[in-house]
């Protein structure tokens, strides 16, 4: 499915705006590993380039990476690399 980018910018301000207005206080509610991680994808690393770099296991990154989209309440990862642009983690 096509979708313009001017809707597809439209929708995750939108989403930013709902995970602001759930979670206003969330950045200090993810741990540093958490954050790291957040800056990490937003940088485009896959999971398992996140894992060689931090000689953890996939699975362990796939677990904070479900973390995460608990706790901002993301449905993808875009909305996690906006959400971490927007709050200046990376």
């Amino acid at each position: 499915m096509y979708i313009a980018p001017s809707v597809n910018a439209l929708l995750a301000e939108r989403q930013l705006q709902l995970m602001d207005s759930t979670n206003s206080q969330s950045v200090e509610v993810l741990t540093r590993r958490e954050k790291q991680i957040l800056g990490m994808i937003a940088g485009g690393m896959t999971n398992k380039n996140i894992a060689l770099d931090l000689q953890i296991s996939i699975h362990t990154v796939e677990n904070h990476r479900a973390n995460l989209s608990e706790k901002l309440g993301s449905k993808n990862v875009a909305s996690l690399v906006q959400y971490a642009i927007q709050k200046g983690l990376i």
